[in-house]
């Protein structure tokens, strides 16, 4: 989706049981404020991202997200939208770039997200350069 605002402030982390200690097992991710998804731009900077930063980043797709990233069917998604709701074309043809280089990158080359992430971002040095996505 290209979310632009996924930042720390905006991923809450739920403990699924409270009354056991935290653990991997017993906390879930929460992504809140979804104002910034699905951009009009792809002018991405990493500071918009807190994942990049994450060390999971940085290994390899399970075999299960790798299945789950393969099923996706971006055509279809983008249908769906342009039916039901009124998204500018230039949003749906981010979604588009955004999720096939997901798909392309994670299922074809075997890239980890650190690495998508930085074909999709500008460079940290110089947020004015245009990110080889781009």
């Amino acid at each position: 989706m290209l979310n632009l605002d996924r930042n720390n402030c905006n991923i809450l982390v739920k403990q699924l049981c409270p009354w056991s200690p935290p653990s991997p097992e017993n906390l879930k991710l929460i992504p809140i404020d979804h104002g910034l998804s699905i951009p009009d731009t792809l002018e991405v900077n990493s500071y918009e991202l807190a994942w990049l930063s994450f060390p999971q980043s940085e290994k390899p797709f399970s075999e299960k997200s790798l299945e789950y990233i393969s099923k996706l069917d971006i055509k279809s998604d983008i249908r769906l939208l342009e039916t039901n709701l009124s998204f500018r074309p230039i949003c749906l043809r981010n979604m588009r770039i955004s999720s096939t280089l997901l798909k392309i990158g994670a299922t074809e080359f075997g890239l980890t997200l650190s690495q998508i992430g930085k074909i999709l971002c500008r460079p940290d040095e110089d947020d004015e350069e245009p990110s080889i996505l781009e």
